[in-house]
């Protein structure tokens, strides 16, 4: 067989721009490169240099980029726009990275091609060329406004989720019509283990936000967005008065090339209630978190959207801290009793988030022993298996759990 996956043209891979999807392709690749298959793998990816630079060192993993232009991405953008305001359509040939991938897949002759998280690729792959195309969804589709998913995805031969939940209410949506499996996402737990570096690393960071030993360090690491709930965590530390609790935002809007947003300006005035107890450090390559987990005694995941699974909540719980999450859609399937505290989310969000925080800060041990609990989890995301997981998926046709 020869497989590709196709990328959905954002960020590179190798992941050195940021991204969930990307991250998680880059895993596969990491996995076909260290194991011994009966396939072929391509994988379609934005071009960025240091993203081919880092792919000179897979010598079994073909790396197609895509180099599209600033002006070409622009004009698309902007004719997207008119085109859609006129006739109510998204041509998505237009799309300059779309168009070059498409051309490299009918000229390739691919058996299978995995889409990652882009739906409006499919229909038109199906369309134009003769592969398998196998849909890899990553969100909740409530998250893709206006889209929806029996026009999308019609023409996928199935999909992959990251979650039963997801699986769940796209089964539904799609009214049963062709095969929804999941395939949990993983981490490489081994970078998020204690090892001097990181934790001489951990301490300069303390150091730099000037939060002393005797503090209590909340994390957040993740978008800075309205649905990840930031706000309300701001909002919840403002309530506290104990000095001794602090928060550190990781993040940005998007991911290597975001711009600050109104939203994010709201944030950095909320904060400013709690004065030097709640800093921001902008966004943060995926090789460098590590250190901020472990800088941290708590990992703070107040998501108000459905989430569609929990990879911040993995790499927090593979680092050994203690998580709070809410009830959000997939993310309480990647924790357990022992290792989350779970906030229920509605009316008076913020207090009982207060308090789920105050909890785990007056007791160390609880931290010590959800930590622990947490670490002992994360082993059974390990990325070993990842590929296989989603290449058996998608020969069998069967539910894979994953690891």
């Amino acid at each position: 067989m020869n497989i590709c996956i196709l990328t959905p043209g954002a960020y590179p891979v190798p992941a050195t721009g940021g991204g969930a999807v990307e991250g998680l392709v880059e895993k596969m690749a990491d996995n076909y490169e260290q194991g011994c298959s009966a396939y072929s793998l391509s994988v379609i990816s934005k071009y960025e240099s240091g993203a081919k630079a880092l792919s000179e060192n897979y010598h079994k993993v073909k790396f197609h980029y895509v180099k599209c232009s600033p002006i070409s991405m622009g004009i698309y953008q902007f004719a997207k726009k008119v085109i859609r305001k006129i006739f109510g359509v998204t041509i998505i040939r237009l799309n300059p990275y779309f168009a070059k991938a498409l051309r490299h897949i009918k000229q390739n002759n691919y058996d299978i091609v995995i889409v990652e998280n882009a739906p409006r690729f499919v229909a038109p792959l199906k369309k134009y060329c003769k592969s398998r195309i196998v849909f890899h969804l990553h969100n909740d589709f409530s998250t893709f406004d206006g889209q929806y998913p029996e026009r999308l995805l019609k023409d996928a031969d199935m999909v992959i989720t990251v979650s039963d939940y997801v699986t769940s209410t796209t089964t539904e949506a799609m009214n049963g019509k062709m095969p929804v499996v999941t395939v949990r996402n993983v981490i490489d737990v081994s970078s998020y283990k204690k090892n001097e570096t990181v934790i001489n690393r951990a301490c300069e960071i303390r150091q730099k936000y000037h939060f002393s030993e005797n503090d209590t360090v909340c994390l957040y690491m993740g978008r800075l967005v309205p649905e990840k709930g930031v706000l309300q965590l701001i909002e919840a530390v403002n309530q506290i008065a104990d000095e001794h609790i602090k928060l550190l935002i990781v993040g940005g809007s998007a991911f290597s090339d975001s711009s600050v947003t109104e939203f994010e300006k709201n944030l950095f005035a909320a904060a400013k209630q709690a004065g030097d107890r709640i800093a921001f450090t902008g966004f943060v390559s995926p090789r460098e978190t590590s250190a901020y987990y472990h800088a941290a005694d708590i990992a703070v995941f107040p998501s108000q959207c459905e989430e569609a699974a929990g990879l911040v909540v993995l790499e927090a719980q593979g680092a050994g801290k203690p998580v709070i999450i809410t009830d959000s859609g997939g993310m309480p399937e990647y924790v357990c009793s022992e290792s989350a505290l779970c906030v229920e989310r509605g009316e008076d969000f913020s207090k009982r988030l207060k308090d789920a925080i105050i909890t785990l800060h007056e007791s160390q041990q609880l931290r010590q022993k959800m930590g622990t609990a947490g670490e002992k989890l994360a082993e059974d995301y390990d990325k070993s298996g990842y590929l296989d997981n989603i290449i058996n998926a998608v020969v069998t046709g069967g539910n894979i759990n994953g690891k």
